[in-house]
């Protein structure tokens, strides 16, 4: 299986007096269109709150066939809330929320719980976020057998509150990954750096052009996008 691990958002849309509240964001996304697309096993690895916003991302979970523990829904805390506007302005609502404080015990036993963990991707948000972060790295290479560990930065998926920390975690993401994609919104955080060295496997998507690095070796460039790079690591799949 192929598990997104991250922060899980739920997305409230206000026009008006109308208002519409659903899962959304760049992990949910992802997970949603693999499972479509790419392969059926696919799962989530976050944590949810028992509050309206979980409910709904539980709801649409469930609707999308994307497995997920019921033990890492937290009741005393909320799920991470996207609030925008039909002027494009845009709210997150992250302060105390259950979905950027899982500890390394929690997401380890949900892991364990699974006995065909092929891949675990670090989507976006979770780059950024302390304790997450190093929880998702400590259940990932803890892990028995390890499951291949996927670094997708994807920065333009959210604000940037801080680059210079997001990059300083990213490298440090990078002393366990086997996989890095990037987009070339992501090149600014490397500072012209050779970023096809920076991982065993490097993906770079540029456009409609995707190209791939082994151990610092071009292997090959042709048009693909984000999906095309999960057909390929789903393949390898048990």
């Amino acid at each position: 299986m192929i598990f997104f691990s991250g922060v899980v958002e739920a997305h409230l849309t206000i026009d008006g007096e109308k208002s519409e509240l659903k899962a959304g964001g760049y992990l949910y996304e992802t997970a949603r269109a693999v499972r479509r697309n790419v392969d059926s096993r696919v799962g989530i690895l976050a944590r949810l709150g028992n509050d309206g916003p979980g409910r709904i991302i539980l709801e649409s979970l469930v609707h999308d066939r994307i497995v997920f523990d019921p033990d890492l829904v937290c009741g005393d805390q909320p799920s991470f809330l996207v609030v925008e506007d039909m002027q494009g302005r845009t709210s997150c609502y992250s302060s105390f929320t259950c979905s950027t404080s899982a500890s390394s015990q929690e997401l380890t036993r949900s892991l364990d719980e699974n006995s065909d963990v092929d891949i675990v991707v670090m989507c976006a948000g979770a780059l950024y976020h302390q304790p997450l972060f190093s929880s998702i790295l400590d259940a990932t290479t803890f892990h028995t057998p390890r499951p291949m560990l996927v670094i997708d930065v994807a920065s333009s998926t959210y604000d940037h509150p801080d680059d210079v920390r997001l990059s300083r975690q990213i490298r440090q993401a990078l002393s366990y990954a086997d996989v890095l994609i990037l987009g070339q919104d992501d090149m600014h955080l490397f500072d012209n750096e050779d970023v096809k060295t920076l991982a065993p496997e490097v993906f770079m998507v540029q456009g409609g052009s995707l190209s791939r690095w082994k151990d610092g070796r071009h292997v090959s460039t042709q048009d693909g996008d984000r999906l095309d790079i999960y057909r390929q690591l789903c393949s390898r799949m048990g």
